[in-house]
């Protein structure tokens, strides 16, 4: 593929304008079939003799630039005839960008693409023709364009001749289509129409999400509209965008003609529930607006609900946040400066990112570019594509994604292609971890996030729980990982066997002391148990020592984003589930469900981030940042009681262990796996508890209920009762 072809870019230097590219090509006889393959360093929309030929949107994707870039091949043939008249509008996307530096470029500072038609005749000859210095390039009508900031589209822009393209080195790989096709999904009509106290023209939409505006006008040529978007309203009912940082989130249009027309970016997409009408021509009637959101096209897999409306808001809130964030990257954010993909919130996030959508395909093309970004040292970075402004920290928990996530891939969905697809990377990065401390068996000395925005100490941006104790207890976790992974594809692992042995000694002598974490934190505890470095004998002291540091904190989620991910396994799966249910259901500040009571459509980057005087830190105050969206995977594997078999992955043999609870009244999750459908549900009725799950044929259950019964069932549909819970 691309044997002819060379990557070419404009003639002069466009900046932030789109410029088009255009090729005209005559054929000799009749076409049986043909094939246009496209690619951009940025992105593109290619159109062959006037019709539309895309993968979704936002091709040719995001991937780690200086290794790969991806790109698509479409049949094309029921558009030619005896002529093909090319045209690709690029635009920088992420590649020129730029993201967070002021001035800095993400990979390149030239929009480039590349191209090539194969076209096979009737009599079974084959002809390529390819991008070359015989391109003509031209000003299009997206003057400005930006990843973060918007666009700006001027329909009544004249189409200017730049001249003839020039070849552009890229030393890039070509690979062909890997990520999810990315397209709008959800339409949401405008909900509100109202003028702020500062004169803004604002329309709320009523759900936070990742997407853009479409318009649908009816107005004379030259009619200019201009919106920005917004995901909150500050105290006092203005347009709020300091959260925004410096993304810009604003459309300009110029309409090119008269009448009837409908106006939406091509190369841009925005975090927004609100927005501000700046300009626009008459009066503004909202139902000439229309959310879209946009996101991975990933199948719905599974459903949870229960009989409290407020957990099954909160389950709402998740869903949205996992769309809003699935876009070619798992990302922390979709409307701020940032929108990166941090490894350590998608590690966190994965199981529960599952439980709603399939999302293995997506993962696994993250997954390669993170491997593909992988130093010579064996180091991670802890963003991926990496990126200069943040990406300068290997830190435990965020590079330990490379460890944890194919493996959660694996027990989900039973593919072992995603263990042997990462199991180099994830042996060079347990050495890498083996060779960065300053003791043989922990890491010490690293640059860790750790436990980040915690809320147990002044600043939530250096929490307190020791990063050694954080950073050495994950090179355990991982080290025991890569020994997993080998196991089940038959590689010898004797080495990393004796190596997790003894980071776990090593990490026992440092780090607990008289059964404690000798870093007193709930995050200690937390991952002392959930990571397997307590001996059973010294469970219940550290669990109890857990709840006496959560009273002093109010019972509230006071730990950051590692903590909190595992607090509610660690309480239920140790005995205490009504103590996990009491954290899940209180409001008290900072809570999952204070949230809503402050109007989250969306999770929050932090609790805490809106009180009753509005944003409290304008630089982590995203309103859409799944992170805390883990919960989720303890709806299902904890209340719900859903969870795969470690020896059996794919849900071929699964746990049914439910943990009902008055408050909720009944919980049930519908989930498509590998291996069929699974359905669980409880309900507590006025004398009892009454359970059903439905199983596929191959699917065998080992049921526990909270009474003792324990029983071993197959497919079908199965129903059990026990006595209420105390």
């Amino acid at each position: 593929m691309f044997e002819s072809a060379s990557w070419i870019t404009s003639p002069v230097d466009c900046g932030r304008a789109c410029p088009l590219f255009e090729a005209a090509y005559k054929f000799p006889q009749k076409v049986q079939k043909a094939s246009l393959s496209v690619s951009a360093v940025g992105l593109y929309i290619s159109h062959v003799n006037g019709v539309r030929y895309s993968f979704g949107l936002f091709n040719p994707g995001w991937t780690n630039y200086a290794d790969r870039i991806q790109y698509q091949t479409y049949d094309v043939t029921a558009s030619l005839q005896d002529s093909a008249e090319i045209s690709i509008l690029g635009a920088g996307g992420w590649a020129t960008a730029n993201l967070l530096l002021e001035g800095e470029h993400f990979f390149s500072d030239r929009i480039c693409v590349i191209a090539e038609l194969r076209v096979t005749y009737c009599d079974g000859t084959e002809e390529i023709f390819s991008t070359d210095e015989s391109w003509q390039v031209f000003r299009s009508p997206v003057l400005y364009s930006h990843i973060y900031n918007g666009e700006t589209i001027d329909h009544t822009a004249e189409k200017t001749f730049l001249g003839n393209a020039v070849r552009h080195e890229i030393f890039s790989r070509l690979v062909p289509q890997e990520g999810v096709r990315i397209r709008e999904q959800d339409r949401l009509p405008a909900k509100q129409f109202m003028i702020s106290p500062e004169g803004d023209r604002i329309i709320d939409f009523g759900q936070n999400l990742s997407g853009y505006v479409e318009i649908k006008v009816n107005a004379p040529k030259g009619s200019r509209i201009r919106i920005r978007h917004a995901e909150v309203l500050d105290q006092n009912g203005n347009f709020y965008t300091k959260n925004l940082r410096t993304a810009k989130q604003a459309m300009e249009y110029v309409l090119g003609s008269n009448g009837e027309q409908i106006l939406k970016p091509y190369f841009t997409t925005q975090g927004f529930r609100y927005i501000a009408v700046d300009e626009f021509p008459g009066k503004v009637d909202p139902a000439c607006f229309t959310s879209v959101a946009v996101y991975a096209d990933m199948k719905r897999t599974g459903y949870f609900s229960c009989g409290n409306e407020t957990i099954n808001r909160l389950y709402n809130c998740i869903l949205w946040t996992h769309r809003s964030n699935f876009m070619e990257v798992p990302t922390d954010c979709p409307q701020r400066d940032e929108r990166l993909g941090w490894l350590g919130d998608a590690q966190l996030f994965c199981k529960a990112a599952a439980y709603s959508y399939d999302v293995y395909a997506f993962y696994r093309k993250w997954l390669h570019d993170v491997a593909s970004q992988q130093l010579p040292s064996g180091a991670i970075r802890s963003i991926c594509p990496f990126n200069n402004a943040y990406d300068f920290r290997f830190s435990a928990a965020w590079s330990d994604t490379v460890t944890i996530v194919p493996w959660e891939l694996y027990r989900i969905y039973g593919d072992k292609t995603i263990l042997e697809d990462m199991f180099t990377c994830m042996c060079r990065w347990v050495d890498y971890m083996h060779s960065a401390g300053s003791e043989e068996f922990l890491w010490l000395g690293g640059n860790h996030y750790g436990d980040w925005l915690a809320l147990d100490g002044p600043d939530p941006r250096e929490p307190l729980t020791n990063k050694d104790f954080i950073g050495s207890a994950f090179f355990a976790y991982s080290a025991r990982k890569v020994v997993e992974c080998g196991r089940e594809l038959g590689r010898d692992v004797s080495e990393y066997e004796q190596l997790a042995a003894n980071v776990r000694k090593a990490f026992r002598s440092r780090y607990i002391v008289n059964g404690l974490p000798a870093t007193d934190t709930m995050t200690g505890c937390i991952l002392l148990l959930q990571f397997g470095l307590a001996e059973e004998q010294e469970k219940e002291k550290i669990v109890s020592h857990l709840l006496e540091l959560m009273a002093k904190f109010d019972n509230t989620l006071c730990t950051g984003l590692l903590g909190t991910a595992y607090i509610l396994h660690v309480l239920s799966e140790n005995g205490y589930a009504k103590k996990a249910y009491d954290l899940l259901l209180q409001k008290k500040y900072p809570s999952w469900l204070g949230m809503l009571d402050y109007g989250a459509t969306t999770i929050w980057e932090r609790f805490d981030t809106i009180d009753e005087n509005g944003i409290k830190d304008v630089r982590n105050a995203s309103l859409n940042h799944y992170v805390y969206g883990t919960i989720l995977d303890w709806l299902v594997e904890g209340a719900v009681g859903l969870r795969s078999s470690f020896s059996h992955p794919g849900y071929r043999k699964i746990s049914w262990k439910p943990l009902p609870d008055a408050r909720l009244g009944h919980a049930e999750f519908r989930f498509e796996t590998p291996n069929g459908i699974i359905e669980c549900r409880w309900q507590i009725t006025d004398t009892d508890v009454q359970y059903r799950i439905c199983l596929p044929n191959a699917v065998t259950a080992e049921v526990h209920l909270p009474d003792g019964q324990s029983t071993v069932i197959t497919g079908g549909d199965h129903t059990f009762t026990s006595r209420l819970p105390d």
